[in-house]
């Protein structure tokens, strides 16, 4: 039984809207780690967040690219 009492909506002419939609997610993730990067090299950030902050920052790229370690 549906929770949902409307039908469904189509998948495939909401496709485009979807790709759009992840494609800005990706690239503001991008501009956001790019971001948190500069922090780091500026030293605006307290010595106490960056080992943190660069953590997440290589999570991030090893998701979003892969990881290099093999």
């Amino acid at each position: 039984m549906a929770k949902v009492k409307e039908p469904p909506k189509p998948l495939f002419p909401l496709k485009h809207d979807f790709y759009a939609s992840l494609d800005n997610f990706a690239h503001q993730a991008g501009m956001m780690a790019d971001m948190c990067r500069q922090l780091i090299q500026m030293d605006a950030v307290s010595e106490k967040i960056k080992p943190m902050l660069q953590e997440r920052i290589d999570a991030f790229q090893a998701a979003r690219f892969g990881d290099d370690n093999g």
